[in-house]
């Protein structure tokens, strides 16, 4: 947690930088380049487990990502919601959130039973 402090703001300003050089829509950048940063150590550690071609570490690499991403959509979501209860925004995609709920319980499904 105490790195995460240290080094979030850096980031953020490293993307703004990136961002306004670019002229890329910042936009784009929060939600394409900064997940792709953030969750960059992750890929890179399923890559190195599935270069290793072996059934085991195919399985970690894989359970590495299912879970990266289950964690990541679970967060984003807890994120969208306490901003639309605390903003007391008026909420009318109801269809999408029980889309992305069912899918993580599918997928969370699959996963314990491997």
């Amino acid at each position: 947690t105490l790195l995460i402090l240290i080094f979030s703001d850096p980031a953020v300003d490293v993307l703004n930088e990136i961002g306004i050089r670019s002229g890329i829509n910042p936009f784009y950048i929060s939600f394409i380049l900064a997940p792709l940063a953030s969750n960059a150590s992750e890929l890179v550690a399923a890559y190195s487990y599935a270069q290793k071609k072996t059934s085991k570490h195919i399985t970690i690499s894989i359970s590495t990502l299912q879970g990266a991403a289950s964690m990541n959509n679970t967060f984003c979501l807890g994120i969208f919601l306490a901003v639309v209860y605390f903003q007391e925004l008026v909420w009318t995609f109801t269809a999408e959130t029980i889309t992305i709920i069912l899918i993580e319980v599918i997928i969370g499904i699959i996963a314990l039973r491997r």
